[in-house]
């Protein structure tokens, strides 16, 4: 039987060991003024791509987003009517301040949804621009699915957005916290539904992945 690699993890159904805990995103150097607990780290990017709106209801829309990402980072950004650009990475995927504020300028991109490739710091002098660039009110986001585990120093941003799922034995979670201020119409209750349907998901994934069955 092939193994893959990626993707979602199953779940033993007949493990009782797991409990209900509060997700402690500081834990992980994920700090700031509020957060949300969403199902996908889709639904945390378009529940930031909203809440930038609302705060800037006349922004330019025009993103900057790393050149070798999924769909799925890209479908919000398009859903919310956003121009995409890309910025440049050399063979190491780093991307150099001068590279970005290049890309800034051809672009006049007023977004930037950043991420550390694979846990490795990819973005070593960028610190100084990207606060220059928000006093100059670009927004940045940081995406920190790749990176949850990474012992490395946060970005300064305005927020921050990722996927839970892809670390552990979750059905599903994506979260986005901001750096001032608060997040509107968060939600209250979780879909019943979703959630019996993924986790019904995950364990037919173990009976498959585990016991050969399926």
């Amino acid at each position: 039987m092939q193994k893959e690699v990626g993707s979602n993890f199953w779940l033993d159904p007949n493990d009782s060991s797991r409990s209900q805990r509060k997700i402690d995103l500081s834990a992980f150097g994920i700090t700031g003024s509020d957060m949300v607990l969403v199902s996908t780290g889709r639904a945390a990017e378009t529940f930031v791509l909203e809440t930038i709106e609302k705060r800037d209801p006349e922004i330019k829309k025009v993103a900057l987003i790393p050149p070798f990402t999924c769909g799925t980072v890209i479908e919000p950004f398009l859903k919310q009517g956003y121009e995409i650009h890309t910025y440049p990475v050399d063979q190491q995927l780093h991307t150099t301040a001068k590279m970005l504020q290049q890309a800034l300028e051809e672009t006049g991109a007023t977004v930037v949804l950043l991420h550390k490739y694979f846990g490795f710091e990819t973005f070593a002098d960028c610190i100084p621009l990207i606060r220059e660039k928000r006093a100059e009110g670009i927004v940045f986001i940081e995406d920190r699915t790749q990176n949850l585990f990474s012992q490395l120093a946060p970005l300064p941003v305005d927020y921050v957005v990722g996927s839970l799922r892809k670390w552990a034995g979750l059905p599903d979670g994506g979260y986005a916290v901001c750096a001032k201020g608060a997040f509107e119409n968060k939600p209250k209750e979780y879909d019943q539904r979703l959630t019996q349907a993924k986790l019904e998901a995950c364990y037919a994934k173990y009976q498959y992945m585990v016991l050969g069955q399926g």
